[in-house]
């Protein structure tokens, strides 16, 4: 009889059967009493307590907010506020300030003061300040600036039927605090958050009291038509209600021990009659000839007979035939003995396969060639490889093999910190990176991380395979738009990109050896192009025929860009899109004009409808209209804005610090929320996360569509999501459509190269430079952004190049070379030595 075959029933299936059967009866009495309590609390709680509360708390903030409404509307009516605004009275304005209770500054506009606001606050107040101007008051409203959450009021000053200005007043802690005070003494989770696309919008949060201490049903109330209170009971039930739900934990306490008993008796028997069967068996065995196994009711009666069988010696039977009281010595010690070890386990059947499969692929990388590399020591870590958004330097003796295994090291140890065992791994079409993405798989697996290879593909198929279920973490070899002796390293974690903060925190675990302890991980290869692309497809669609040029400038998005735009219906015309690490036609920024000409001679001489250029890795697009003409990147964000915002009425918009002075009006007009940010791919999706933004984009062709997308900067998707919108303009071509958006006179991007050591400390000294700040507005989230009534300059360090970024723009080309001869003066003053190329 053999072993796999052997009859009866286990130990170990009967005491897990014994274990399950107990823990569904005590589940069952979990089920029960929750549901009572859950009865209980939506019955008699909800209707009794939370709703009548929640209307009493909601009342009173309305109250407090109606009050101090009220009062700022009759001192905007006061005619010495008209007065004041007339002869730019600053001494009224203190006035107020004072009569306010909680008010920290008011202030008087005339609507030509008004228009340049966004100098001094944010654009929201900008925005709140407009619609009063135009007579709609939406009451007090809070913003997030750098410094917090600000509340701010704006109330028409009139002059007759004519409105001649505002009244702006922002209040402080103080009016904030007593605002709460109805909410001090609750012992529910309360929550009050502002959200202009109604309650089911999470919203901007304002005040939390008990939060995560709610158990029971919520309730919303309408405060405003833009605030809104949530109440969230903590459910504590009475003493008679706690007694009455253990009933079933009782009963299902008393069943369990009399099934146990029970069943304890149905194996004891059972046990006793297996073991007196045992004995008689190996009686005759020893003393007769040879016998087939009698069928015992546990299977481990039927194993252990067959072991002992086996183990039977001839000698043994002999002495056992002269003396059937006395089993020999020879089989005591064989009983006693450790069981053999059976080193060759097998592989589950899909790892099995797998393995199989790429052995008898000889055009497969070996998956599991361990890569022989030596370690580099700490001091010779390239720090300023460690950029802001994403790891960058040169192969030949910064991002080398040897050092790409520590990267995966000190990232697998990230990843184990958060809980993270797994990750996606991609690589784009330079020379460098499947040796790179080897030897960060191999720092990777060492730490215990299964990698999940996803081949060489564009960025945006790895950012997608982040967002499927099974795994929110993935990593790409890529070095975007640098030069072909560059290479990089993008990675993603919990399906947000790394911080500045988390990346340079790698570089502190591979100088301080702070790695997790050495394991092994296991490898695995998939191919998503299929369903990436099956997702775009199923969800554009072209509404006319299109013709597109597709200049993938010989990076890796060139043959998925073919079958994508062919599989949408378009005409498409190649340029380039064979995959060439050498990058032989141009190089793969689609952010420089030069790069672009031949994808402009091409959209001409084929009559195209329009042009799309996609950088190295393909998180970047640019795009050429019919007749041949670069579109600016700040009318790409436009026409996305405007497909886009009238569908989520006051959602978010994020830009960068490149980005026109226009948008920000543009996004308010439409009905957005317009944010100005920094520069830089993660930086970006970081903040469109926190702020649940709807649409965002860079200057350099980064644009992130969180409307049926996921929100990350993906050119593939983006030129496709373009295309549609500029298909149902059916009786517009391409460049008449971004000619209706507004312009200024501007410069496009501008390099100087400094040095890597440079760039920060320049820009550190020009920040301090009185003569280019004077009687401007300076921004310096990211670099200097210096803003004039009639245009804007840029200087900031970029954070992938040894460079300094500029950019300037206004009314006309005598206002951009004003701006400029200020820039470089700056700059000769700080860096006498630069070339300065503007």
């Amino acid at each position: 009889m053999g072993k796999g075959s052997t009859p009866g029933l286990s130990l170990t299936g009967l005491s897990r059967l014994y274990l399950w059967f107990a823990l569904l009866i005590i589940a069952a009495g979990l089920l029960a009493q929750q549901m009572q309590i859950r009865y209980y609390a939506d019955s008699i709680i909800h209707d009794d307590y939370t709703v009548p509360l929640a209307r009493q708390l909601a009342s009173s903030i309305q109250t407090g907010l109606t009050r101090a409404r009220t009062l700022q509307d009759n001192i905007a009516r006061h005619p010495l506020s008209l007065t004041a605004l007339n002869e730019a009275d600053s001494d009224w304005a203190t006035q107020i300030q004072k009569l306010i209770p909680g008010a920290v500054r008011a202030t008087l506009l005339t609507p030509e003061q008004a228009g340049t606001l966004h100098q001094s606050y944010n654009y929201s107040v900008q925005d709140m300040v407009n619609k009063s101007l135009r007579g709609q008051n939406r009451g007090i409203e809070a913003t997030r600036t750098n410094a917090g959450i600000r509340y701010f009021c704006v109330s028409p000053v009139a002059d007759g039927e004519r409105i001649a200005g505002v009244l702006l007043v922002e209040y402080g802690s103080g009016w904030e605090s007593a605002l709460w005070e109805p909410l001090k003494s609750v012992a529910d989770q309360v929550r009050i958050y502002q959200s202009v696309s109604g309650p089911q919008d999470p919203g901007l949060s304002l005040w939390n009291v008990n939060d995560g201490k709610g158990t029971g049903q919520s309730n919303t109330q309408t405060i405003t038509p833009y605030w809104y209170l949530t109440l969230t009971p903590v459910l504590q039930m009475s003493e008679m209600t706690l007694i009455y739900s253990a009933y079933p934990w009782i009963a299902a306490l008393i069943l369990t021990f009399i099934t146990l008993f029970l069943l304890h008796g149905f194996i004891h028997s059972r046990v006793r009659r297996d073991q007196q069967l045992l004995y008689h068996y190996l009686s005759y065995d020893f003393s007769g000839p040879e016998s087939p196994s009698p069928l015992f009711k546990l299977r481990l009666f039927n194993e252990l007979a067959e072991l002992i069988r086996g183990l039977i010696t001839p000698t043994a039977r002999a002495e056992a035939q002269n003396d059937r009281t006395h089993l020999s010595d020879e089989f005591y010690a064989s009983l006693n003995a450790p069981p053999a070890t059976n080193t060759e386990r097998a592989l589950p059947g899909a790892v099995a396969e797998f393995q199989a499969n790429q052995e008898d692929d000889a055009d497969t990388d070996d998956l599991h060639t361990e890569l022989s590399l030596e370690e580099p020591p700490s001091a010779e870590i390239p720090e300023h490889i460690f950029r802001a958004y994403d790891i960058r330097g040169l192969v030949a003796n910064e991002l080398t093999q040897e050092f790409t295994v520590l990267i995966g090291r000190a990232l697998g140890a990230e990843l184990k910190a958060r809980d993270q065992h797994r990750i996606h791994l991609a690589w784009d079409g330079r020379h460098s990176s499947p040796a790179l993405a080897d030897a960060l798989q191999q720092g990777l697996t060492r730490s215990g991380i299964s990698v999940n290879r996803l081949g060489m593909v564009p960025v945006g198929v790895l950012y997608f395979a982040t967002h499927q279920k099974d795994c929110d973490c993935g990593v790409m070899i890529t070095g975007s738009h640098n030069p072909k002796e560059y290479n990089g390293i993008k990675a993603v974690v919990g399906g947000l990109p790394l911080s500045a903060a988390e990346i340079q925190d790698l570089k502190r675990r591979i100088q301080e050896d702070d790695y997790a302890p050495e394991s092994s991980g296991m490898v695995t290869e998939t191919s998503l192009l299929p369903e990436y692309l099956s997702r775009i497809t199923g969800d554009l669609t072209l509404n006319r025929p299109m013709t597109v040029v597709i200049d993938a400038g010989n990076g890796v998005t060139g043959p998925v860009a073919e079958d994508l735009f062919r599989s949408l219906g378009a005409e498409v015309v190649s340029l380039y899109c064979d995959i060439d690490g050498d990058f032989p036609n141009h190089h793969p920024d689609p952010g420089i004009a030069d790069n672009l000409t031949d994808l402009c001679q091409t959209v001409r001489q084929f009559g195209a409808d329009l042009g799309l250029a996609f950088d190295g890795d393909g998180d970047r697009v640019a795009v050429v209209d019919n007749q041949g003409n670069i579109v600016s990147p700040d009318h790409i964000l436009m026409l996305l804005i405007e497909d886009i915002l009238p569908r989520n009425p006051g959602r978010d918009v994020v830009f960068d610090v490149k980005s026109s002075r226009y948008l920000s009006s543009f996004i308010s007009r439409i009905g957005g929320r317009p944010t100005l940010w920094k520069t830089g791919h993660s930086l970006m999706k970081q903040k469109m996360h926190e702020l649940n933004a709807v649409v965002g984009g860079e200057y350099s062709g980064h644009f992130y569509i969180g409307d049926r997308w996921y929100g990350f900067d993906d050119g593939l998707y983006n030129g496709a999501r373009l295309l549609e919108i500029l298909s149902i303009r059916h009786n517009s071509t391409v460049a008449d459509v971004f000619s209706g958006f507004p312009a200024d006179v501007s410069t496009g991007e501008i390099t100087l190269t400094v040095g890597e050591e440079r760039k920060f400390p320049l820009i550190q000294a020009l920040s301090q430079d009185k003569t280019l700040t004077a009687d401007a507005r300076v921004t310096r989230i990211d670099g200097l952004r210096i803003e004039y009534p009639d245009g804007w300059g840029l200087v900031r360090a970029s954070n992938t190049t040894p460079k300094l970024t500029l950019r300037f723009a206004g009314n006309n080309e005598a206002t951009v070379e004003r701006i400029q001869s200020g820039f470089r003066a700056a700059l000769q003053r700080e860096a006498p030595d630069l070339e300065l190329s503007f």
